[in-house]
This record gives structure tokens, C-alpha cells and sequence, in this order.
């Protein structure tokens, strides 16, 4: 179902920083082949695993157990902490918070002068931005002409051994406003299993 590549690759990494340490027991890995599931042989490695690193007695094998109705598992009249004790839910406490934020957020926008340069900086902060040391200059890469408007591709050199491509659209008759579209392309790994927990 998912490709078990990337949990090899985990695995092999992870593994290394275990040894480092000379706890190579304290860590492992069970596979298995079915679809998107627990099996049996993954459930007996984990208690087996658990059992022996928080010395918990009894068996480690996958045994048949009866299972709790769903009236004997609620602890509440309507089973939601929510509505029987009248508390708070998740989406209460974000929207609490979410409001808060929100006023402190419109009260900074009063004073544009301070307000636009911590922005600015937060945005800097939180995205790791760093000031390019060497700016090259961008690549023509050829004009597509239509109707109102010309679109011009460029390329331009990044911080690495990349290339950024971008799109110049210029409409015949100016407004003066600007729209700027960035898109970034990575790659990426993903840590799954493919038919195997």
C-alpha cells in the first residue's frame, strides 16, 4: 500500500545513533507483509519490545481478549466530557485563543509604521530567510505573447546548484500593481510502508 523504503532508510539512520550511544537493544523494527493493517507478528514484537524496556510481566503472544460494549467504555452520560460536565472542546479553547490573537494582531495594525517592520521580521524569523550573498543576473528564456498582455520566462541562479524559473506576466496598458507568485519545487521522502506496518 505505501512504499516501506523510506522506514528501511529510517531505520538505518536511526539505528547509528542508537549504537553511538551503546544502546543498540533500545531500539528496533518489525516487519511484516499484509495490507494497511496490524498484524499479529507486529503486535507480539511491540509487546515483546515494551515488555522487556518497562519490565511488564505477562505474555507477550496476541491473545484473544473480550472486549469492553461501548456503554461498560463510557465514563459520562453522553460519553463527551463536553456535553456532560459542560467543558470545553478542542475547537472552544482554538477559538479562544484564535480571538485573542486576532485582536492583538488588529490592535498592532493601528501603527502601520511598527506593525509592517515586525512582520516583516517574524516572516524572516520563521522561514529561515538569509540575505542572498551572491544576486546573478536572471536568464532570458524566451516570450509568449497574448491577447492584453506578454508573458517573459526567466531563470535565475539560487543560493545552491539550482535554478529558480519564473514567469514575468506585463499587461499593454500598466495599472500600477504588482502580483507576485512563488512556488517552490522539492523533493521530498516519505516514511510509510507498502503493505507492512
Amino acid at each position: 500500500m505505501f512504499s516501506i523504503q523510506g522506514v528501511r532508510e529510517t531505520e538505518k539512520e536511526v539505528s547509528r545513533i542508537y549504537k553511538a550511544y551503546d544502546k543498540e537493544d533500545n531500539f528496533g523494527r518489525a516487519e511484516d507483509d499484509a495490507p494497511h493493517a496490524s498484524t499479529k507478528k507486529n503486535r507480539e514484537e511491540m509487546y515483546s519490545f515494551f515488555q522487556k524496556h518497562l519490565n511488564n510481566p505477562g505474555s507477550s503472544m496476541d491473545l484473544e481478549v473480550t472486549m469492553l460494549t461501548k456503554e461498560e467504555m463510557q465514563v459520562t452520560a453522553t460519553g463527551q466530557i463536553s456535553t456532560s460536565l459542560i467543558g470545553e472542546t478542542v475547537f472552544s479553547l482554538n477559538k479562544k485563543e484564535t480571538e485573542k490573537l486576532l485582536a492583538k494582531l488588529q490592535a498592532s495594525r493601528t501603527d502601520l509604521s511598527r506593525h509592517i517592520p515586525e512582520v516583516v521580521f517574524a516572516a524572516k524569523k520563521l522561514s529561515g530567510y538569509r540575505e542572498p550573498v551572491d544576486i546573478s543576473e536572471p536568464f532570458f528564456a524566451g516570450r509568449i505573447q497574448r491577447e492584453g498582455y506578454v508573458i517573459e520566462k526567466y531563470f535565475i541562479r539560487g543560493e545552491g546548484d539550482y535554478i529558480i524559473p519564473y514567469l514575468l506576466m506585463i499587461p499593454e496598458k500598466k495599472n500600477n500593481k504588482a502580483l507576485a507568485l512563488f512556488t517552490s519545487f522539492r523533493k521530498t521522502y516519505r516514511s510509510s510502508s507498502r503493505g507492512r506496518d
